[in-house]
């Protein structure tokens, strides 16, 4: 009998470790998005790839999670916001999504990305100025040229520049 009780609370402290060595990681994540109609589908999407918890900050445009690194990982929380149309710290949002998100969603997407891979490679997205004959393009790609550092994102009215207007 004592070797029962023994046994029954050696396995119970074996699994009571590994339920307290089960600590939830926590990531804070840039996330792009405008109003609260993004911040449910950004979370809404990080909890479906297995964020345990989940909160986008309209202002600052981050996204903390905290999650089960056995469960999942930042990597398939930022693909599962991407696949809705989001684009996040390391991955672009699917295109398709993004062209379907509500109109109040659709935010400027200046970032750039490996269109193989999808991943953030940081710095200036000029492909809209490339083949534009506005002025605006035309002056950023001047300046690109020249090597200046430039975005393809505000004209001097804060507008898109590619947009149409």
């Amino acid at each position: 009998m004592k070797k029962m009780k023994s046994l029954l609370l050696a396995t119970a402290l074996f699994f009571l470790t590994g339920v307290i060595n089960a600590q939830p990681a926590s990531e804070v994540i840039p996330v792009s998005g405008n109003c609260g109609m993004c911040k449910g589908n950004i979370e809404k999407a990080a909890k479906k790839a297995g964020a345990t918890e989940a909160d986008w900050n309209k202002e600052s445009k981050m996204l903390t999670v905290k999650y089960d690194q056995k469960a999942t990982s930042t990597t398939k929380i930022q693909q599962s916001i991407a696949d809705v149309g989001y684009d996040t710290r390391d991955i672009r949002g699917v295109d398709e999504a993004y062209k379907n998100l509500h109109s109040c969603c659709k935010y400027d997407r200046t970032m750039t990305y490996d269109a193989k891979t999808t991943k953030n490679k940081g710095g200036d997205d000029m492909a809209c100025c490339e083949k534009s004959d506005k002025q605006c393009c035309k002056d950023k790609m001047a300046a690109k040229k020249a090597g200046q550092k430039v975005e393809c994102k505000k004209d001097s009215n804060g507008k898109s520049c590619c947009e149409k207007k």
